[in-house]
């Protein structure tokens, strides 16, 4: 399938609230099963919204492993 990669300039939330994530994943059509991969720190906002989430995970650029990448559907990669 398509659009399984996504490239975004940063991962800003204007909260720690999940909802906001979700509805995020949801806006950008990323789809159910979603591996963030940001620098080694997540923004605060981020890391609270996505704890607990089962169809989000965070993971820091330098702990990505083949594992995690087939374990999800869609891949969002920052440039920051």
């Amino acid at each position: 399938p398509q659009d399984e990669l996504h490239v975004v300039e940063s991962l800003e939330l204007p909260s720690s609230d999940p909802q906001d994530l979700l509805e995020l994943a949801r806006a950008r059509r990323w789809g159910h099963s979603v591996l963030l991969v940001d620098t080694n720190e997540f923004p605060e906002n981020i890391s609270a919204a996505a704890e607990g989430l089962k169809s989000i995970t965070l993971i820091p650029a330098l702990g990505l492993n083949v594992h995690s990448l087939l374990k999800h559907r869609t891949l969002v990669l920052t440039l920051d």
